[in-house]
This record gives C-alpha cells, sequence and structure tokens, in this order.
C-alpha cells in the first residue's frame, strides 16, 4: 500500500486496517472505487450536473460551490494524487476555463488542486477545482510572508534535488547564486515577492 492509502485507512478498526492491507493491488482498488463519491459520479451512479468529458476527465459542478460555475475536474480513473493522473490536464482546464470566463463574464478563474489532507482533499479521489471569479469577491485571501534570500535557496534545493526529469536530456537546473535586487525594486509593492 502506498503511503497515502495507508492514511486513508487510518481510522479503521485494527481488523479493517489488516484485511486491506492483505488485499491484492487490483481487489484494493475495487474496493476504493466502490466507496469513492467521485467514483461513483464518474459512473453515472451518483447524480452530478456534468458540464464537461473527455477520454481522461469529466467535469461536473460543485454542489456547494465557492461561486457560481465553480466546476469540479475528475479523472475519470481512479487516482488518489495527480501524481497518477493521465490524460492532457492542462488542456482539459484550458478549454473550461475559456467557458467559464466566457460564460459568466469574468476575467479570473481560481484553479486549485487541493493535493493531500493538509491542502485540503477531501477524498481520495484526484480532483481540480476551477472557480470563476471576480474583483473584490474576497473567496481566497493569501498574505504572503517576506522570507529569506537563504529560506528560498533551501526551498528551491528541496525542490530540485527532488525533481524528476522529464526527458533524458532535460537537465535539472541548479540553485541560483545571488539574486539583483535591482531586478525586484519594480516589484516592491508586490507582497508575493520577498
Amino acid at each position: 500500500m502506498t503511503t497515502k492509502q495507508e492514511k486513508a485507512i487510518k481510522n479503521l478498526s485494527q481488523e479493517e486496517q489488516e484485511a486491506i492491507r492483505n488485499l491484492s493491488p487490483e481487489e484494493l482498488n475495487e474496493l476504493m472505487q466502490k466507496n469513492c463519491l467521485f467514483c461513483g459520479i464518474v459512473s453515472g451512479q451518483v447524480p452530478s450536473i456534468r458540464v464537461y468529458s473527455d477520454e481522461s476527465f469529466i467535469g461536473v459542478l460543485d454542489i456547494n460551490p465557492a461561486s457560481p460555475g465553480h466546476t469540479i475536474l475528475l479523472p475519470k480513473k481512479h487516482v488518489m494524487s495527480i501524481e497518477e493522473m493521465e490524460g492532457d490536464l492542462l488542456s482539459a482546464v484550458k478549454r473550461i476555463v475559456s467557458a467559464q470566463k466566457r460564460g459568466f463574464d469574468v476575467d479570473g478563474v481560481t484553479v486549485l488542486i487541493p493535493e493531500g489532507i493538509s491542502a485540503g482533499q477531501k477524498l481520495p479521489h484526484a480532483s481540480v477545482h476551477l472557480i470563476p471569479r471576480v474583483e473584490g469577491d474576497r473567496l481566497f485571501t493569501w498574505e504572503g510572508k517576506k522570507t529569506s534570500e537563504k529560506e528560498l535557496k533551501k526551498s528551491a534545493e528541496g525542490i530540485i534535488k527532488n525533481l524528476a526529469p522529464l526527458h533524458e536530456q532535460e537537465e535539472i537546473p541548479e540553485v541560483v547564486g545571488e539574486v539583483d535586487d535591482s531586478e525586484l525594486e519594480r516589484y516592491e509593492e508586490d507582497e508575493r515577492i520577498p
């Protein structure tokens, strides 16, 4: 079992956990699909209002929307993480975002991917939320925190050393030495820039 699957069963009794651990990968996947709300939506067993479908994904309206047109994009195949997704996710996102902008006369859409419990993932099925936005809607407030160059480099190293190349010839970038502060001066008012 994967670490994510272990976390998903931690609230079960010891007997139930042991029974699940003894399942083959195929049996485990079948059990998860039978008990997954999003798989029920994908299969049509759970009612939904479908607004998009392609080979790999469906888009349904969220029944508790953050704004009108809030769409949840779901992989048709049961996967717990975006790392496991197949298909052209970006193409599906672009098509829905374009339709939302025209359909709701908005100039912005937040693309939210809750990856893991700490990021707000509620169900063990990967999903992408596409939320139409208008200026001043106050749906999400993000107050960035200034950080030091040392901390930024530490963060960069944590990502770069764990970044798997997509292609054999692709090079993984190195952490940049010094940051030229003169380039950042024009962005001083932007709190997202450290």
